[in-house]
């Protein structure tokens, strides 16, 4: 086998090992809260308390945990009452417009997949709308303005 081949062989192994699901001693935390501090990804930013709350903010939105989220043999769900932050351009004479979003996911390390699931839409009251998301404890969050 030629080094080109061997090297890109054992690249793809380690990448599938590294890909696997995080042991179960890793996870959940000793006291079963969420990590207390700045957690960043894309579009996405949650700073933990160290009451166990999540303030969540995503490019358009903002809102807090309705209770402390714990972490459960790795996995998290909660709700957080959240409120639209664009309202300078979708809302100039009328209130910010008021959601309650789930999250449920898991946490592996330092790092927290999930899924946010409203119910409705501005567009469709109807649609139920689900994002994926990621967020990395201590890293920064990337956030787009809605008003642009």
């Amino acid at each position: 086998m030629n080094r080109v081949v061997w090297s890109g062989l054992m690249v793809a192994i380690l990448f599938l090992v590294g890909s696997g699901e995080c042991p179960s001693g890793d996870c959940p935390p000793e006291d079963g809260l969420l990590k207390a501090g700045s957690w960043g990804g894309d579009h996405w930013r949650f700073e933990v308390g160290s009451d166990g709350t999540v303030f969540v903010e995503t490019d358009c939105a903002r809102g807090t945990s309705t209770s402390p989220v714990h972490v459960t043999g790795g996995s998290v769900d909660f709700t957080a009452e959240m409120v639209r932050t664009d309202e300078a351009v979708q809302y100039p004479d009328s209130d910010p417009v008021q959601f309650v979003a789930s999250f449920e996911g898991t946490v592996c390390h330092d790092t927290l997949h999930f899924t946010e699931t409203v119910d409705g839409s501005l567009e469709d009251p109807e649609a139920l709308v689900t994002t994926d998301g990621l967020v990395v404890y201590g890293e920064p969050a990337t956030l787009w303005t809605c008003d642009q």
